[in-house]
């Protein structure tokens, strides 16, 4: 099955009519293509500069402290007002990962890597730079899978002796595989809990010219589950809001809860820095 229901800025008759439509199957299926129209000048910019990785990395992240045409995807408006309309709280993104070729993705929820409380403020937002098809690795999706319940390190713990991959593995079997084929420019939005990964390559030939970026919202305590045992001081996270500018500590019951200082200092580092780390 080819995933998703589309929604666009256009009169196509196979797109979603309004916005309610489109909020109806993002609630339904965990995640929903959308059109946002972006330039061609800007896609364009964004395909040169991922294709400088090839050869050298598969995913770079945070390209948008180097790169004027990634930070520019990542804090569009229009995709920032998308959002916010969408989870009712502003959006703000904290970052980006950029791919040359297929990551060939073991299947996995981001909410283990980052999340929210309350559960359910970070979505991604991938966006293709070149036509994707089977042949080069697409995005897979498990529509429905985004409402199991959250789990943290507890749960890998105690159901896979704390193997993430053999964990989410056996998470899979309730739910039909999905698979991301979509035109270039268009975006897949998706919920933090979704299961979701990258297919294998068959022509090894092909690159798969794209960018995630990664947003949480407001008013939220900002977290890595995977840290609260073993990496307590890395538990909780300090997001730079790259649209704004601007640290973003998080709150819970209304009152702000700061970073660990190792983790405070870290993060203004890697901005000055201008650290990409790369894989």
């Amino acid at each position: 099955m080819i995933f998703g229901t589309l929604a666009a800025k256009t009169n196509d008759p196979n797109v979603c009519a309004d916005f309610e439509q489109a909020k109806a199957a993002y609630d339904k299926d965990g995640y929903l293509i959308y059109d946002f129209g972006f330039s061609d000048d800007l896609l364009e910019d964004l395909a040169t500069a991922t294709k400088s990785m090839i050869g050298t990395h598969v995913r770079v992240q945070d390209m948008w402290r180097v790169n004027s045409a990634v930070k520019s995807l990542g804090a569009h408006p229009d995709v920032i007002a998308f959002l916010s309309k969408l989870y009712a709280r502003r959006a703000f993104p904290f970052q980006t990962l950029n791919f040359c070729v297929g990551t060939q993705q073991h299947t996995h929820a981001d909410s283990i890597h980052f999340s929210a409380v309350p559960e359910k403020f970070m979505c991604g937002v991938w966006v293709a730079f070149e036509d994707i098809d089977m042949e080069n690795g697409p995005l897979h999706y498990y529509p429905g899978s985004h409402k199991r319940p959250y789990a943290g390190i507890s749960e890998v713990e105690a159901q896979a002796d704390g193997d993430v991959v053999r964990f989410f593995a056996g998470e899979v079997a309730s739910y039909e595989k999905d698979y991301g084929i979509i035109k270039k420019g268009r975006a897949v939005i998706w919920a933090a809990n979704v299961l979701h990964g990258g297919d294998p390559i068959i022509d090894g030939s092909r690159t798969r010219l794209s960018q995630v970026t990664h947003y949480f919202f407001d008013d939220c305590l900002y977290i890595t589950p995977l840290n609260k045992h073993e990496r307590p001081r890395n538990y909780v996270r300090y997001p730079y809001d790259f649209s704004t500018g601007k640290f973003i500590k998080g709150r819970k019951d209304g009152k702000t809860v700061s970073p660990h200082i190792n983790t405070f200092l870290k993060t203004h580092l890697n901005k000055l820095m201008k650290r990409t780390p790369s894989a």
